[in-house]
């Protein structure tokens, strides 16, 4: 199935019972919906579990159109496909899982619209350089007091 962002035509699947709770699942970098979630028995397991899954090929990425101008893939921007895909569906709210580029994507989407995510698992989303930042967290788990 497709749809239209910004522009952008964005293929998605959807899998599992219709009443079953949404989940949105979101791939790494240079990859695709089944490449990360069909091929690693993820959407099997979430569909037998009772979910609705609903599975994008990010813009740039697998069944999805390929803009030319980089500007058309700031996080901002496919955070905005994630929630014009729940748009597309009519759901009001679900799930989120996003690995590596797709837990990046997934962090945004929780600041630009936290309502329309329930519960989100952010995998392999690195520290994206912020190595200072880090250290206060450090600190914590030995015991020191926060500056």
């Amino acid at each position: 199935m497709e749809f239209d962002s910004d522009g952008v035509r964005l293929h998605y699947e959807l899998h599992g019972p219709e009443s079953g709770p949404p989940v949105v699942l979101v791939h790494g970098f240079a990859s695709d919906y089944q490449l990360n979630w069909v091929g690693t028995r993820w959407q099997e397991t979430l569909v037998g579990a009772g979910y609705r899954v609903i599975g994008l090929d990010c813009r740039g990425h697998g069944r999805s159109a390929k803009p030319h101008d980089p500007g058309a893939y700031s996080m901002a921007e496919m955070a905005a496909d994630v929630r014009g895909l729940l748009d597309q569906l009519n759901a009001t709210a679900a799930d989120y899982v996003g690995y590596s580029m797709g837990a990046r994507i997934g962090l945004q989407a929780v600041l630009d619209f936290p309502a329309r995510l329930r519960a989100a698992v952010l995998g392999g989303i690195g520290a994206m350089g912020a190595r200072d930042e880090a250290q206060p967290i450090v600190r914590a788990l030995r015991g020191a007091k926060p500056e």
